[in-house]
């Protein structure tokens, strides 16, 4: 018998694929590797998935890129000028130079990964450069989400589809942990980086 989640797939299936796109504004890496399981399933389609992950992506680091340049003079924006003035020479000088260098590490890093695209609209950065740069790191993020995918599709097979399913919330706990856990390193590589390169 199939489980809740299952059918909801199943019966609602343009709906399922609108709340994927949706969770890659969210958080991306949960959304589409949950989502992977059911394509493993074929409950999904796989092309269709990465299309829609990939729109969701390229369209969430819009949002948040305009939301940055259209902020600056609002209540937020005094705010953030505020709280974060010490870090404005900083990142006039670091940030915006090295974007590109930086952002593909911000795609595998939470929050992080929605703060580069609001500070790029906030420095202005210009909008082709900007698409530019995302388009390729969002390719790249998309590559190893998607081969790690298919690797949790197998171990997910050999384990037992119906056995993972059952207990999804135990999966989702599971894969938050491994995500706090890497984001903690990856944010002390990358730190361990800017620091290098600042010396």
């Amino acid at each position: 018998s199939m489980t809740a989640l299952e059918s909801f797939i199943l019966d609602h299936q343009y709906l399922s694929y609108l709340i994927i796109f949706l969770g890659m504004f969210i958080e991306a890496d949960l959304f589409f590797l949950t989502a992977a399981i059911f394509a493993d399933q074929k409950h999904l389609n796989w092309w269709l998935l990465v299309v829609v992950a990939f729109s969701g992506v390229i369209l969430g680091d819009l949002f948040f890129y305009y939301l940055g340049r259209y902020s600056e003079h609002s209540k937020l924006g005094f705010w953030i000028s505020r709280r974060f003035k010490k870090y404005h020479h900083w990142l006039d000088k670091n940030f915006i130079p090295r974007y590109y260098q930086m952002v593909f590490f911000s795609k595998f890093l939470a929050y992080i990964n929605r703060l580069f695209p609001f500070l790029a609209g906030w420095h202005r950065m210009p909008l082709k450069e900007f698409l530019k740069f995302h388009f390729f790191a969002d390719a790249a993020w998309l590559g190893v989400i998607t081969t790690i995918g298919f690797g949790l599709g197998a171990l997910v097979s050999l384990v037992g589809p119906k056995w993972i399913l059952k207990r999804i919330w135990l999966f989702f706990l599971v894969l938050a942990v491994i995500f706090v856990i890497s984001d903690l390193i990856l944010k002390k590589f990358f730190v361990k980086r800017i620091k290098g390169r600042d010396q």
